[in-house]
């Protein structure tokens, strides 16, 4: 047991506490904790043993195996574990670790001012990342994650998956020919666009048969501005990897259950488009679910009156539009992965759809990371009454054993009396 400050420049304890030094600080708080502070050890004693300032100076455990050693980190954020210790995943994660095995390596772009994963804004990418308080993070469920300048830098041999998120610019001629060469080498990539970025992503898909369409999709509803869709997994979503809930759908399906696709909000998305010509076998991830939704083309304004279907002005209307391509092809004795997709929000800090996202890291990675303990589903989980005998049972649950009860309760209290 120790106390520190996460930082050295921390100074937010002592506004809170004027004219206290740190161990005065550590008494008051120990004081109001109900604990006896002589069990802490001060920042001096606990940096002889270990140094934890990039760790934050927060709770955690070290786990050591021969000459390796880890971190199992306890989380202030909620996500899967529910709480701040670690649950299965997380444990999995730190004992690959130790035994020396592969860790998949993820590198995002960051030359052309794409998505931060080391930045905590609503559109960034830090929560599902690097962030080492996160649950969640690719860093604790195992995965490296690092950033790569195409500017400056190679595509190491070691990367197992490279992320291009929303690039506000066009890239450069050298970063270009760069992801061209790793495409053509049949290695794997995740791609997330935004409307109004066609032109930025298309000259890096065009080998791929996959195209973002101009325009932005919009949804004609009551209650929302018309930018805001909704979506849904396709069965193909369903296989990606072994979280619960894409198990849970792919129960339902094996038993001809009727199949409730997931609805959810998705906000800027942009339509994809492709072709079977390319080599690679393409399928939808997620497709539109609205009953009214389109490709507006041209500026779309959102504070005014919904917008209307204007075909004149090129816009695109069908039963749904895909959001996120899967793309495989076998190449150099490999099978190389690809996820496209029409929305960069949906694995940004605010907007975060984690099980997705999650689930897009496991398959382009072979399943490697993160590593997951399903339960099995129990056979007898299907009950099968007919109304008939719904209706005995109800006559007899309702009405006969409450009736039992209360003669058999009334026959109890008067004998008892009458003693």
């Amino acid at each position: 047991y120790f106390y520190d400050l996460p930082s050295p420049n921390d100074s937010a304890l002592f506004r809170f506490y004027r004219g206290k030094s740190l161990k005065e600080i550590a008494g008051v708080m120990a004081k109001k904790a109900q604990v006896d502070s002589s069990m802490f050890m001060g920042p001096e004693e606990i940096r002889k043993i270990i140094d934890l300032k990039d760790e934050e100076s927060k709770m955690i455990m070290e786990l050591k195996y021969k000459n390796r050693k880890t971190f199992l980190r306890t989380t202030f954020t909620t996500g899967t574990s529910g709480g701040i210790w670690p649950d299965e995943m997380l444990a999995n994660a730190a004992f690959m670790r130790l035994t020396g095995e592969p860790v998949p390596k993820i590198y995002f772009l960051c030359g052309e001012l794409e998505r931060s994963i080391y930045k905590k804004g609503e559109r960034e990418y830090d929560a599902h990342t690097a962030n080492k308080n996160s649950s969640d993070a690719l860093i604790n469920i195992g995965f490296d994650a690092d950033t790569l300048n195409l500017q400056t830098q190679f595509i190491p041999e070691d990367a197992t998956t490279i992320v291009l998120a929303d690039p506000r610019m066009e890239l450069c001629p050298v970063a270009q020919q760069k992801l061209e060469h790793y495409i053509e080498e049949g290695r794997n990539m995740l791609i997330f666009g935004e409307p109004g970025k066609q032109h930025v992503l298309n000259p890096i898909l065009k080998k791929t048969g996959v195209q973002f369409l101009e325009g932005q999709l919009v949804e004609s509803r009551l209650d929302e501005t018309a930018d805001k869709i909704t979506y849904h997994g396709t069965p193909a979503s369903f296989e990606l990897a072994q979280e619960w809930w894409l198990l849970f759908y792919k129960h339902l399906i094996a038993h001809n259950v009727p199949n409730l696709m997931p609805d959810a909000w998705l906000a800027s998305g942009a339509a994809l488009a492709y072709t079977h010509d390319s080599g690679f076998t393409v399928k939808p991830l997620i497709n539109t679910g609205g009953k009214d939704v389109w490709v507006k083309k041209g500026k779309l304004i959102t504070d005014s009156v919904p917008p209307v279907f204007e075909p004149a002005q090129g816009d695109i209307k069908q039963s749904s539009f895909p959001l996120f391509l899967q793309l495989t092809r076998n190449i150099h004795h490999r099978e190389q992965r690809i996820i496209v997709g029409g929305d960069a929000d949906f694995a940004s800090n605010q907007r975060i759809v984690l099980d997705n996202i999650r689930s897009f890291y496991s398959w382009l990675n072979y399943n490697e990371a993160p590593y997951y303990t399903p339960i099995p589903y129990a056979k007898d989980n299907f009950l099968s009454l007919s109304s008939t005998r719904a209706g005995i049972y109800k006559i007899a649950y309702v009405w006969v054993l409450p009736s039992l009860l209360l003669l058999t309760g009334m026959i109890i209290l008067t004998r008892r009396k009458r003693k």
